[in-house]
């Protein structure tokens, strides 16, 4: 009797145990989640677009009209041949809900990323134990290199989820865990999307199919799993003629090659953002795994090891063959983060006294992160960042003008980085991401250090004949040449009202002397998409003048070149005045807005009328139009009514 109370009080207390063992782990992993957050959603908010999420953009028509799939993979074929389309296609997905905002855009990466802790922590679990759930889960979020792909608009958040949850299914299927087709049918539509994620997913599946080569089980399913990994293979093919031939032109780029790490650069470097920069961590790492494998002669270890060197050896032996990853594209080596971290996990667990080693370990690691995280060392591996650190903080210039620009307005800044303005793929920059996606006007900036006759050089370059200036700086970090730009400005433009002063942003309007500070904007659009942004006529008597202030929206390059205007004068009776008549080829104009003079020398007295016509310049065919201030439409339209005294 005593021995049967002794039993059920034994249950009884194992219960109780393993119930705040469970809750333990609960509260542990949503404190990682909380912390994993808002590590994502501090980045979001903190570091402007990199060139390489501008591409993103692109690709999924973030500045056009939401490009549909077949659009988003005709673009990346184009524009960017050695990347796959699945996180596009997902992404534009995600912006046609969210909006094309920074945050919102990288939220997507955030929540991404959170699932994808989640599932580390079910692998690692069900594969070894809940400790090293945890301690997986909490190494692969406060990894500094990794925490800033955490917000990063680009495809490797997804990579990493795709990796873990396929490695996760094969574990199950090889070791006899799952035994129904749904797991077979997800493992294999796991390879595909990988496939379809990101080129390098190929570390994964090396890694993989030697292990299973080597070690897996001689079941029904060592076949399965051979069969899944061919079928994404075959799904593969209608698109492995753009990647193989974007791969073969990169390594005939002399550029490219020639930036190739070595073998050693790529293993220190590796070695040394997987540690935090905290290089001597990787002493007790080691020893922890060494220690797991030879004195515990534990097999999960000595197996998850050769998989994680497995997949080392694939990018080396890559980059020695076609030399493609120089140190700034370290980010091709995230696939192998989860692996080793989740190898490091496991052998601190098995270390002898964990208990009293871990939280050493997890605080110098921490305090290693956080210090790695903020320096200026760690950008140089992420190719673009570190340009990020010249630019002005754009999501800032977004926040304080949304809702106070008008659409004609030139937004004219300062930045230590002239790379900013530079047109990308789709002829697009970073500073076209803020200005034209976000507020819906053009921008450029200045280059900070800019003075003298380089700064006016600079100016009178970028505002390029605008009439509708913002002019923008930082009080608390202004250019150079700032008393310099304002003095040009007043100079040349009439000051209009401040839209913004504050310790972070000044910015003041300037329009041309020619116009008003509230002047509404006179629009004519033609049937063509060809539109006329706004237009102003000033008619000078005593010299005969008329002098013409136009702008011109062209949606792109062939409209540009097949179509001309005409400024004509015309009669009350709509008869052509010869002395006021000048053709204008749209090609011609390098700006977008330009002032011109129409002599009307000898004109009788009387009431006439200056009109605007656009006309195809092959057929001579005119295009009607809509003047949107008046309402009045057809292919002739006046834009000024005068009289000759």
């Amino acid at each position: 009797m005593d021995m049967k109370r002794k039993a059920i009080a034994s249950r009884s207390t194992n219960a109780t145990e393993n119930a705040l063992i469970s809750y333990g782990n609960l509260a542990t992993m949503i404190a990682v989640f909380l912390l994993v957050f808002a590590l994502g959603v501090s980045g979001a908010s903190g570091y402007i677009f990199r060139t390489d999420e501008l591409f993103s953009v692109s690709n999924m028509g973030g500045f056009d009209p939401p490009y549909g799939p077949a659009e988003i993979i005709f673009s990346i074929s184009q524009f960017s041949p050695d990347h796959a389309p699945l996180f596009f296609l997902l992404g534009a997905g995600w912006a046609s809900v969210a909006g094309w905002t920074q945050f919102a855009l990288r939220m997507f990466a955030v929540l991404t990323t959170i699932v994808m802790i989640a599932w580390l922590y079910r692998y690692a679990t069900d594969a070894f134990d809940y400790r090293t759930g945890l301690l997986s889960s909490f190494l692969m979020g406060t990894s500094a290199y990794l925490v800033l792909h955490f917000h990063d608009f680009r495809m490797y958040p997804l990579l990493l989820l795709l990796a873990i949850v396929h490695s996760w299914l094969y574990w199950r299927l090889e070791s006899g865990r799952a035994t129904n087709r749904r797991h077979w049918f997800l493992f294999v539509l796991s390879a595909i999307s990988l496939v379809y994620t990101h080129t390098f997913s190929v570390i994964l599946f090396a890694g993989l199919a030697a292990f299973h080569l080597i070690f897996a089980r001689k079941s029904i399913y060592f076949i399965k799993i051979w069969v899944g990994w061919a079928l994404a293979a075959v799904a593969y093919l209608p698109y492995f003629s753009t990647t193989l031939a974007a791969l073969e032109q990169a390594a005939q780029i002399e550029k490219v090659t020639a930036a190739a790490a070595s073998i050693g650069e790529l293993i220190g470097t590796f070695s040394h953002l997987l540690t935090n920069g905290a290089n001597w961590l990787l002493v007790p790492f080691v020893v922890s795994v060494v220690y797991g494998v030879l004195r515990l002669r534990d097999r999960a270890s000595s197996r998850l090891m050769f998989l994680a060197i497995g997949m080392l050896v694939v990018p080396l032996a890559l980059n020695e063959l076609v030399g493609l990853i120089p140190l700034s594209r370290m980010r091709y080596f995230l696939i192998l983060w989860f692996p080793f971290l989740l190898l490091f996990a496991r052998g601190i667990t098995l270390a002898p006294r964990w208990t009293w080693l871990t939280p050493i370990l997890v605080i110098a690691w921490s305090i290693a992160g956080y210090q790695y995280y903020h320096s200026e060392d760690v950008l140089d591996y992420i190719g673009g960042m570190s340009k990020t650190r010249n630019y002005p903080a754009l999501d800032d210039y977004v926040r304080q003008l949304r809702n106070k620009v008008r659409s004609e307005d030139f937004l004219l800044g300062f930045a230590r980085n002239y790379y900013l303005n530079h047109d990308q793929k789709h002829g697009k920059s970073v500073s076209d991401y803020y200005t034209q996606l976000q507020l819906g006007i053009d921008g450029a900036f200045v280059r900070s250090r800019a003075v003298g006759p380089w700064l006016v050089e600079e100016m009178d370059e970028l505002i390029d004949g605008h009439p509708y200036l913002l002019f923008a700086y930082e009080p608390q970090n202004a250019p150079d040449g700032l008393e310099g730009a304002k003095h040009l400005m007043h100079s040349r433009y009439k000051a209009c009202d401040i839209l913004v002063d504050s310790s972070t942003l000044y910015v003041q309007r300037f329009v041309d002397p020619l116009l008003n500070c509230d002047r509404d904007y006179l629009r004519i659009e033609y049937e063509n998409s060809v539109a006329i942004a706004d237009r102003y006529v000033e008619f000078q008597p005593d010299a005969a003048l008329l002098t013409v202030l136009i702008g011109w929206d062209v949606p792109n390059q062939r409209l540009l070149n097949d179509f001309s205007f005409s400024l004509q004068v015309h009669s009350p009776q709509g008869e052509k005045v010869d002395q006021g008549h000048s053709d204008f080829y749209l090609h011609q104009f390098s700006r977008k807005w330009n002032t011109l003079e129409l002599p009307i020398v000898g004109i009788a007295p009387g009431e006439y009328r200056l009109v605007v016509i656009l006309y195809n310049t092959e057929s001579r065919k005119k295009v009607a139009g809509v003047d949107i201030s008046t309402g009045e439409a057809g292919k002739i339209l006046p834009i000024l009514s005068f009289t000759v005294e």
